[in-house]
């Protein structure tokens, strides 16, 4: 028989939890909103925890979160927490026999068996029909032969971590060996047998390769609820909007890769989500792409990588185009169309390669990664940033090129304007060569002072007039070429 083996085990305040996600039909869903759910006092939870965490629980997109234009969005999509869910469970038809497992939660070692029981159980469902089953799970003492019931610990406190940060339950056998029993390995060992059922649900939602289990170091198991679900909260609604905040700089971004013991992450996408397990590493390191290989769905990061990065494209160039004043600026405006176009290379080498290692063929692969890419909306948000790279650069090559013919006609207007002035004083000049052979300024009479005073003013007169007649002509040959353009 199994007995534990207390020197062994690293006693720890941990809050330790199972989560199951699952996926409800239209029809169920509704009917079990409408029966179970208690929605004024989640909405209320919700609420608080926003006011309480909102510069703490996501820092990136505190600002996008809280803007009076986006604050709809936060609050707009259902979220319930079930009450009943007892009867809950027995109300669920045979397709989520899944559920009825964690009632009678045990693991089977040859001839010995190791019961647990089932506390706390809750459900949270989306407004989009996708469910978490959670519930706490405490060692079950059925038998003398393992351990007297002083020294049952609560299964909180009995695994212990390994070097790898791997949660386990380290065991005696009765022949004095030690066995080490991996808290997923209980899990995936009862829910083995029903996994292929669910995953075609999860993919036609969106979600790829999901663990179950969850464990966080936090004392006060209510705030630890509170806010984990606050948390998936804020995410589902991150990624309802085509141009939705980017909150990831780069791949290896720690809100992709988030370890603190073991944890699920949750990444919502347009209607589903994902589900992954941290099995330990502790940072981000070297060693990082072979544990991500392991441990993830590569597929599911390069897929939301896919859409950051275009996210990541679009911001870069909507911030270079308005915070730079390139309209009146020659130079600004070639560094802007400098900045453009190697935006434009980078976009024109960006790829969308996807590798999912839930399929075994080719061809299984390449059809769910449409699909996948249908539920990131990649190829809108690709062709829109297509075309929105190719509008900016051939707006700033217009720009380029109308500075350059407006710095052509300053220097005509120059030309225009001298010629103007010299033409009229060349032919005055003419005009008294040939008409004068002596000029004597005291033997001018009045008459003749006349006659040079308005000569001399005819030609002012028409200087001017030139000069604000050729103006006039250019400002209504300019905006007739406007009028056109537009």
């Amino acid at each position: 028989m199994f007995t534990l083996v207390k020197e062994k085990i690293k006693i720890k305040e941990y809050c330790s939890k199972i989560y199951y996600p699952f996926c409800f039909s239209v029809d169920d869903y509704d009917a079990i909103i409408k029966k179970y759910s208690d929605s004024n006092r989640w909405e209320q939870l919700i609420q608080e925890d926003i006011q309480k965490r909102r510069n703490e629980l996501l820092p990136d997109v505190a600002s996008y979160l809280f803007t009076e234009c986006n604050t709809n969005k936060v609050s707009n999509i259902g979220i319930f927490k079930l009450k009943d869910t007892e009867e809950l469970v027995n109300d669920l038809s045979e397709e989520y026999e899944i559920l009825y497992n964690f009632k009678k939660l045990k693991l089977i070692d040859g001839n010995n068996t190791i019961n647990f029981e089932i506390e706390n159980v809750e459900i949270f469902v989306f407004g989009n029909g996708v469910g978490i089953l959670t519930f706490n799970v405490n060692l079950k003492n059925e038998t003398s032969n393992i351990t007297s019931p002083g020294r049952i610990l609560n299964f909180n406190k009995i695994f212990k971590v390994d070097s790898s940060g791997i949660n386990n339950i380290t065991l005696n056998k009765n022949d004095g060996s030690i066995r080490t029993i991996s808290l997923n390995k209980v899990v995936d060992t009862i829910l083995s047998d029903q996994i292929s059922k669910v995953l075609k649900s999860f993919y036609e939602k969106g979600f790829v390769n999901f663990r179950y289990v969850k464990f966080e170091n936090y004392e006060n198991s209510e705030e630890f609820k509170n806010s984990t679900f606050a948390f998936l909260y804020y995410l589902m609604n991150m990624f309802n909007e085509s141009d939705s905040v980017e909150i990831l700089d780069e791949f290896q971004h720690s809100h992709i890769y988030m370890p603190q013991g073991n944890v699920v992450h949750f990444f919502s996408l347009k209607g589903g989500g994902i589900f992954v397990y941290d099995n330990g590493a502790k940072f981000i390191n070297n060693t990082f792409k072979d544990n991500i290989m392991q441990n993830y769905s590569i597929g599911v990061l390069l897929a939301l990588h896919q859409r950051i990065s275009m996210l990541k494209l679009s911001k870069e160039l909507t911030e270079a185009f308005l915070n730079t004043d390139i309209k009146n600026n020659k130079k600004k405006n070639k560094v802007m169309l400098f900045k453009t176009e190697k935006i434009l290379d980078k976009f024109r080498n960006f790829t969308a390669k996807c590798w999912f290692r839930e399929f075994s063929n080719i061809e299984g692969r390449n059809d769910f990664f449409k699909a996948w890419q249908k539920c990131f909306c990649l190829d809108d948000i690709f062709q829109e940033m297509r075309s929105k790279i190719q509008d900016i650069n051939e707006y700033l090559r217009f720009l380029d090129y109308q500075q350059a013919e407006k710095s052509r006609n300053d220097q005509n207007d120059i030309m225009y304007v001298i010629t103007l002035i010299f033409i009229p004083l060349n032919f005055f000049v003419g005009f008294m060569g040939m008409n004068i052979q002596f000029l004597k300024i005291e033997e001018l009479d009045i008459k003749t002072t006349l006659i040079y005073l308005v000569v001399i003013i005819l030609i002012c007169w028409l200087i001017v007039g030139v000069v604000w007649a050729i103006k006039k002509i250019k400002d209504f040959l300019l905006n007739r070429k406007n009028d056109w353009r537009l």
